[in-house]
């Protein structure tokens, strides 16, 4: 089965209690950049773990590892609520490969049809955040579906990212440096 994605992943991702440090770490001891900051900001998410979608607080960055590879490290502020995979102390996985998709629902819905398991979704839109909470687990994915993330069994997780955000809210995110950092979604996805 061929999942409709990039062939490659564009970005490696992990959870880090302290974005500085690991920024710093592998800036000065490996040459990643340069580097992208989101800055902390709110973000609504449904947590598949509970069936719950949650108002996270959270900070990401981007380095540059090579032309068509980027590290993200998320950072989740300790006094707020996360879901599972972004949480530290319950995440069975932190890590994930990123991957540009046209249609993040089509994609999900391959992974899951090949036994993946969704576990987290931007859930920004009221509207799909209650068909995300009143989804059953035999359920067809909901329209709309944004940037996800899967479980896939083999300890990473996989993070759909749909290419409609590159030119803007990935460049709001971010500011203009993120074409510097992340490789663009391949044309044949846009």
């Amino acid at each position: 089965m061929t999942v409709p994605v990039a062939t490659s992943p564009f970005q490696i991702g992990t959870l880090v209690p302290d974005i500085e440090a690991a920024r710093h770490c592998h800036e000065s001891g490996f040459g990643v950049g340069p580097w992208v900051d989101s800055g902390w900001k709110t973000g609504r998410y449904w947590d598949g773990d509970t069936n719950t979608v949650l108002d996270v607080r959270q900070r990401a960055v981007f380095g540059r590892l090579t032309a068509d590879l980027a590290i993200e490290f998320i950072q989740v502020a300790a006094a707020g609520p996360a879901p599972r995979v972004w949480d530290l102390e319950r995440a069975d996985a932190t890590a994930h490969l990123g991957y540009w998709a046209r249609d993040t629902r089509t994609a999900a819905a391959a992974l899951v049809a090949a036994g993946a398991r969704l576990v987290m979704a931007r859930a920004t839109d009221p509207d799909l955040a209650a068909a995300l909470t009143a989804r059953g687990p035999e359920d067809p994915l909901p329209e709309g579906l944004d940037m996800c993330y899967l479980a896939t069994g083999d300890g990473l997780l996989v993070e759909l990212v749909p290419t409609a955000i590159w030119g803007g809210r990935l460049r709001d995110g971010f500011g203009d440096g993120i074409d510097d950092v992340l490789a663009a979604p391949p044309t044949d996805l846009l």
